[in-house]
């Protein structure tokens, strides 16, 4: 699925970006954590529904980001 043109505000946490890739076999746990991690610090979160590479892709063919930090759960 192609990701159109994003204009992302960098407001909430310290200016911070946030993005997830949403889909449809999620655990309802990890939209939940998902949405209270938002709430709770303020993250501008956008919900990309596309595999994790060509998100990825888009992200960075489509806006000025420089850089990318990925987290894992534990």
């Amino acid at each position: 699925m192609p990701i159109k043109t994003l204009t992302i505000c960098c407001a909430g946490l310290k200016g911070i970006c946030s993005f997830v890739f949403e889909r449809q076999d999620d655990f309802s746990e990890i939209l939940a954590f998902t949405n209270d991690m938002s709430k709770q610090y303020d993250l501008n979160v956008h919900t990309l529904h596309a595999d994790f590479r060509s998100g990825v892709e888009g992200m960075l063919e489509t806006t000025e980001l420089k850089a990318i930090i990925l987290g894992t759960r534990r």
